[in-house]
């Protein structure tokens, strides 16, 4: 996100026309993509863009600036801290601030996380969370997109290091030598993006990784030496080869531009493809982009187009507040419908504005003269404005300072917790069923009034879930226990299919199963309706569903859960998310996971379901015995 200054050989400055239209382009992707991922399932890829940039205009400008003898890393150290400090420390304790009033649970022990903002690694500090960028159950921050800014700041303190490379190289082979230097760098780190994703298949760690995300940036610096290298050469088949390619050009440009918007649409960051080149391609994609669009005359067409030209200028400040919004408005209730989100991009669009301008008067000699010229109305308006911001500000601060949460030691217990449980859970021993075949045999009389209309079953039940169950399992274990319990952390629905098959393949499925998936992601149909078929109708299902309230498939899970118990009878739905509602005391820190007496409560809950519709089958038996 740098300016989009160059510099000619005599020092003075000049423009790349249209940049703010490829910015503009860029937090069109994100923004949206943060708004509705449902939706916009690429518009992450709107970072590429921005790192691709970010690479360009930083190898331009090192070039130029070497050229006319004016670089120097203190100096390039000190415009980087001067472009990207002042608006961060505005944005994160203004936030802090709201968020403590709004949201008070959010910012409790935030100082660890600030501070990883501040020194610039986030990326690791949130790999070291294991957050999930693309499930987004880290409702407890509204600073998980700075991952990409932490980025940015590792890539600006290694590039004198690169950049003394690059003219040593250029020096003795040319600037061929030094851009192939900067490709090398690039397809090494884009190669460990798919060996790691290959060998871990976790995706936190390549989509966070600085290793494994600098290939954009990398190859974004090479097209900065290449720009700079045509612009200095004199030869004429340049201009005749770029003449040459005319209508091709415009053309391709075309193609260019609907591929974006179409992976914006489509290209979702759970894909495969995506770690396996996917990111690679489109940051060829963008570089192609970028280059086509400085070559062609669409960059003074939209220098003229204001609002491209307004979002471009803001878009550090649209990145910065994007989340910080959406957070407090999900945790607030306010973003359901486009209504809520049309109003959290209106907070977005004139927050940001205010950032810009106030930090521009406090750190810009033209923001400080702009102010003076204000009339007297407008002067006092910002002033107010100044003034608000700054109290929030001196809160966000001082709680950041002063807190001594025990949110750190709680996310440390949770997390020992479920390690724990996950190794208890590893030497429970199955145990086969009362039944000879595959499945159960049809049941005896007809159970449909009682809620199931299969045999129901407190004996030998057979529990399936993600971290919440993990979480819970030790009070399963009390309320059920000769039950076998599989449970995983960041388990999505399909991941647990194998398992169940081999279950059943060894007679090893309880009459009745439970199930408590969905926490993690959408419940696809097409894989529920999967594993339904493997349980058979024979059996009793028992689905827990879903509590999250900044989740964005919470609602949609629930209500297809609602559906799939009207088409599958045998489905009985446990309601977890109504009892958890009104109990909030019952949750971890993380606002998704039980506490112990919250895990004592799920426990209940299940057990009692099962029970009573148990109870029910059992006076519908005796009903129709009586009546023989």
């Amino acid at each position: 996100m740098q300016k989009r200054k160059r510099q000619d050989s005599t020092g003075r400055h000049r423009y790349f026309q249209g940049l703010n239209a490829l910015r503009a382009l860029a937090i069109f992707g994100v923004t949206f993509f943060h708004l509705s991922p449902k939706t916009f399932k690429g518009g992450y890829l709107g970072v590429i863009l921005f790192f691709v940039l970010t690479g360009f205009l930083l190898a331009y400008t090192s070039l130029a600036q070497n050229d006319a003898g004016q670089f120097s890393a203190a100096g390039f150290y000190k415009k980087r801290i001067r472009r990207l400090y002042p608006e961060l420390l505005f944005v994160m304790f203004f936030s802090v601030g709201a968020v403590r009033f709004l949201v008070p649970w959010a910012v409790k022990g935030i100082r660890p996380e600030i501070v990883s903002i501040l020194f610039g690694y986030n990326n690791w500090w949130q790999i070291a969370q294991n957050a999930d960028y693309f499930t987004r159950i880290a409702n407890a921050s509204p600073f998980t997109h700075l991952w990409f800014l932490s980025i940015e700041v590792q890539y600006i303190l290694v590039w004198p290091l690169i950049f003394l490379m690059v003219k040593a190289l250029q020096k003795r082979g040319g600037f061929k030598k030094a851009r192939h230097f900067l490709l090398g760098l690039a397809v090494l780190s884009a190669v460990m993006m798919a060996v790691i994703y290959d060998v871990t298949h976790q995706v936190t760690r390549v989509y966070y990784g600085t290793d494994t995300r600098v290939f954009s940036l990398l190859f974004g610096a090479a097209l900065g030496v290449y720009q700079w290298q045509t612009e200095r050469s004199a030869k004429k088949r340049h201009q005749k080869k770029a003449q040459a390619l005319g209508l091709k050009k415009h053309l391709l440009y075309g193609i260019m531009l609907a591929a974006v918007a179409v992976s914006y649409g489509m290209a979702a960051g759970s894909l495969p493809f995506v770690y396996n080149g996917g990111m690679a391609a489109y940051t060829v994609l963008f570089g192609m982009l970028l280059m086509w669009h400085i070559s062609l005359p669409y960059g003074r067409i939209l220098d003229r187009v204001k609002i491209l030209n307004w979002i471009g200028d803001h878009s550090y400040g649209l990145f910065l507040w994007q989340y910080p919004v959406i957070f407090v408005f999900e945790n607030k209730g306010w973003f359901k419908g486009w209504t809520g989100r049309a109003a959290a991009l209106a907070m977005v669009l004139l927050l940001s504005a205010l950032s810009k301008y106030l930090t521009d008067v406090c750190v810009s000699e033209n923001g400080r003269r702009h102010f003076a010229h204000l009339k007297r109305k407008r002067r006092i308006l910002s002033g107010v404005a100044a003034g608000l911001s700054l109290v929030l500000m001196c809160s966000g601060l001082f709680f950041t300072v002063t807190d001594h949460s025990s949110k750190t030691a709680a996310q440390g217990k949770l997390k020992n917790r479920l390690v724990h449980n996950q190794e208890a859970l590893s030497h429970q021993k199955g145990q086969k069923t009362a039944y000879r075949a595959l499945d159960p045999p049809a049941p005896k009389w007809h159970y449909a009034k009682s809620g199931n209309t299969a045999k129901v079953s407190t004996k030998g039940v057979t529990i399936i879930g993600d971290s919440v169950t993990l979480d819970a399992s030790p009070e399963l274990k009390k309320k059920f226990p000769d039950a076998v319990i599989n449970a995983e952390q960041s388990r999505h629905i399909g991941d647990e299919l194998d398992w169940v098959k081999a279950q059943r393949k060894k007679h090893r499925l309880g009459q009745t199963v439970v199930i408590s998936l969905g926490t993690n992601g959408e419940l696809y149909s097409q894989k529920v309706e999967a594993l339904l078929k493997v349980l058979g109708k024979n059996r009793s299902v028992f689905w827990v569903n879903v509590y999250g309230p900044s989740l964005d498939w919470t609602d949609a899970n629930n209500q297809y859960l609602i559906q799939l118990s009207q088409k599958h009878r045998n489905v009985t739905v446990i309601d977890w998310n109504s009892q958890l509602s009104a109990h909030p005391e019952w949750l971890w820190e993380d606002g998704i996971h039980p506490n112990p007496e919250g895990s004592k409560a799920y426990a209940a809950l299940i057990y009692k379901k099962v029970q009573d519709v148990q109870k029910k089958q059992e006076k519908i038996e005796n009903n129709y015995t009586k009546m023989k």
